[in-house]
This record gives structure tokens, sequence and C-alpha cells, in this order.
């Protein structure tokens, strides 16, 4: 018998009558307690749904969304059609995460994006070059000037999935699949709402770098749409950066 069920609640009203009534209750009396076993019961469900609402890891519909701006302000609302595990997974990031650092903000934005970035530092020897290292740019003006030029700033790549989109479907009055897509199973569909949602926005992503990045700082940012974050195949230094040539094409095993 599970606790908080109806048979549950009956049996701890009858307990509290008095032993005269014995085990087989007058019909009377039997109806009465079978009136607030429906209310006991439901008050004992909102006692469950309430104890869960106070832990973002358990919490649900708009009392998570309530928690997020408890706890930051509304500076990281729910994206649209983002379900409460996915907007849950993404607070607790965020909650534990170092603000101002280098290692903070691509863990936020891999907490957004499920995709780590490339990050790129103008002022750090690994990023933007020196004797002796092996780097991804050992000759800084190619970016248009020295070290000087380029204080306090540095890149962001920042890769996103595309969604699903309308591009597999036809549209209206279209009598054929859409172009060069038959052999995938493409169909014609008016739309729905449903192919859009859970999109991380530009300015999903440029909140985060705003939230995250170390104040007074400048992070350009180029955000990689449904593009194929960098591989292990990829070459990189002893830094973990990538390593491209004088093009500035990144290096393959």
């Amino acid at each position: 018998m599970a606790i908080g069920s109806p048979d549950d609640i009956y049996i701890i009203l009858k307990r509290e009558l008095a032993p005269w009534f014995g085990e087989t209750l007058p019909t009377n009396i039997d109806a009465l307690l079978q009136n607030y076993v429906s209310s006991g019961t439901f008050n004992y469900s909102q006692y469950g749904y309430i104890d869960l609402q106070t832990r973002i890891q358990t919490a649900t519909g708009e009392n998570l969304d309530k928690i997020s701006v408890d706890y930051f302000g509304g500076e990281f609302p729910r994206r649209n059609g983002q379900g409460d595990s996915s907007y849950q997974k993404m607070l607790l990031a965020f909650l534990i995460l170092e603000r101002g650092t280098r290692t903070g903000l691509s863990k936020a934005l891999t907490a957004l994006t499920g995709n780590v970035p490339i990050l790129f530092e103008f002022w750090n020897p690994s990023d933007a070059g020196a004797y002796n290292i092996s780097t991804t740019a050992y000759d800084i003006s190619q970016y248009g000037g020295g070290l000087d030029d380029w204080a306090y700033q540095g890149f962001a790549d920042v890769y996103v999935s595309a969604g699903i989109g309308m591009g597999f479907y036809g549209g209206f009055n279209e009598n054929i699949f859409p172009y060069d897509e038959i052999d995938i199973g493409a169909f014609n569909f008016y739309g729905s709402e449903s192919l859009l949602e859970d999109v991380v926005t530009d300015d999903d992503i440029y909140a985060v770098i705003n939230a995250f990045k170390l104040y007074g700082t400048v992070v350009w940012t180029r955000i990689h749409r449904g593009e194929t974050p960098p591989t292990l195949e990829q070459l990189t230094d002893s830094n973990g950066f990538l390593i491209t040539d004088d093009d500035g094409d990144i290096l393959m095993v």
C-alpha cells in the first residue's frame, strides 16, 4: 500500500477514532471518513509536489523559472521550448561556475550549447605566440596590429546545433518533395512550432558571454550554427589549442 494512497489515508483516519467504534464502522461513520480520504489524498500529493519545487534538481514548470530568477536575477531565462531537465542542468552548471575566468566562460558556453567553444586571447602567449612556444598565431601582426592594439580582447568560436527547422519539408501547394531530399524520407508538411523549439539563439550566447567574461574585456564572437565542432583529429599544441597554417586553416592529423 503506497503512502498517501486512499487506502493509506483511510487507515490513518480510522486509527484516530475512539476505540468503541470497533473494526467495523457504522455506515454513516464510514461515509464520513471517505469524504476526508479524497481531501487527504489531494493534500498529500500537494505536499509531495511542493517538496519537489524547493530544489533546482527537482523543480518543474514555472517554479523552476522562479528559482532561476531568485538565483540569477533573470540573467538566464528558459529558452523557447526548453524542457525542465535541460533547463535544470544549465542552471546547475551556471550556479557553481566561476566567473571572470577563461575556464568559467568555456564551461558556461559548453553547458549552454553542448559543444566546447574555441577561445583565443591575444595576451595569452599560448594563443598569440611567443618565442619557443608552438602556437596558433605566431605572427600577431596578421590581426592588424601588435598586442597593444588588442589589449583585453579575445575571440570565441561558439558551435551551436542548427536545429530541425523546415529544410526537409515541402511548402503550401507543393506536389514534390523539397529539392534533393527524396532519398532521406522528406515529406510535405505545412509546419509546426515544435520544429523551432529549444533553439539556442544568438542572444542566449551573448548573455552567457557577458555574464561570465571578465568585466571590461571584449570577446569577439563568431557563432557556427550547424557546423561540426573541432575533433580530436585536428592538431593542437601542448596547451590544447588548435594549430593553423599561415592562412589560418586548421591543420589535421
